[in-house]
């Protein structure tokens, strides 16, 4: 098992952190299956980005694109600290469980996810696939996060 990193996730991209009660943020994390011959083993967490913290979810979106058909994920907070590539973190199904990922876009609607309470440090949110994705042109995987402070 390894943990695949998106450039949020290696902290050279940042999450926005609100400034101010109710402000929304958005943040768009993207797993790039074409970048450097890129592929996710079913064994895998890629650690798609952070929560900052204090926030709490309003909206998500998942939009897989060429990924195929037959392939399912779990996406929710990760063990451990953010931007840790120790391998033996893992992750919740916060947001979801077992959803089928094949080249449509899906609106989060798990209540697990709206009802997260707001912590004092940052959250990785992580991704596992149930079946290997092969590195390949316009392979990727986005997670589209609204969250308010």
């Amino acid at each position: 098992m390894a943990i695949k990193q998106t450039t949020h996730a290696k902290g050279i991209l940042q999450a926005a952190q609100p400034c101010c009660a109710n402000e929304l943020n958005t943040a768009r994390f993207v797993l790039d299956l074409s970048a450097i011959g890129l592929a996710v083993a079913a064994t895998d967490v890629a650690e798609m980005g952070i929560l900052p913290m204090h926030c709490r979810i309003r909206s998500y979106t998942l939009i897989p694109e060429n990924i195929g058909a037959g392939v399912n994920c779990n996406v929710g907070i990760m063990t451990g600290n953010p931007t840790d590539p120790d391998p033996t973190r893992t992750i919740g199904t916060q947001l979801f469980a077992g959803q089928a990922i094949n080249n449509t876009p899906i609106q989060g609607a798990a209540v697990a996810a709206y009802n997260l309470e707001p912590v004092a440090f940052d959250r990785s949110i992580g991704l596992t696939v149930d079946a290997a994705i092969a590195a390949g042109a316009g392979k990727r995987i986005t997670l589209i996060v609204d969250y308010f402070l």
